[in-house]
């Protein structure tokens, strides 16, 4: 069975291209274009991994990883978070949130996929 990742951003360039990297590695790509979205598909889906930006309409980054890492169902859900942001100064916000990895925008995708472990 194929692994899949939920794509959660609000740009829909950020969000196509992530999508398309992932299906050529024969991933199985789900979006969503804001954190409650992202959130409500998250349940349905169960992901294998989750990536999301920080900065989201309705429910950020931060705030979905936090609700999923606490849910019993997504301890095993690799969470990855997206920041345009410099990571020491979302440090605290991070490590409460319990994501996996936050990276820093722009990043190159071969990183991201080490991160995930897939090469």
């Amino acid at each position: 069975m194929k692994q899949s990742i939920l794509i959660v951003d609000n740009d829909d360039n950020v969000r196509d291209n992530l999508s398309s990297r992932f299906n050529k590695i024969g991933m199985l790509t789900i979006t969503a274009k804001d954190g409650f979205e992202g959130y409500t598909r998250a349940c349905k889906e169960l992901p294998n991994f989750l990536l999301a930006s920080t900065l989201l309409p309705n429910i950020n980054g931060f705030k979905l990883a936090y609700l999923l890492k606490h849910d019993e169902r997504y301890e095993n859900t690799s969470i990855i978070l997206l920041t345009s942001n410099e990571i020491q100064n979302e440090e605290n916000i991070f490590n409460d949130c319990k994501a996996n990895y936050i990276l820093k925008k722009p990043f190159k995708f071969s990183k991201l996929k080490s991160i995930m472990g897939l090469g």
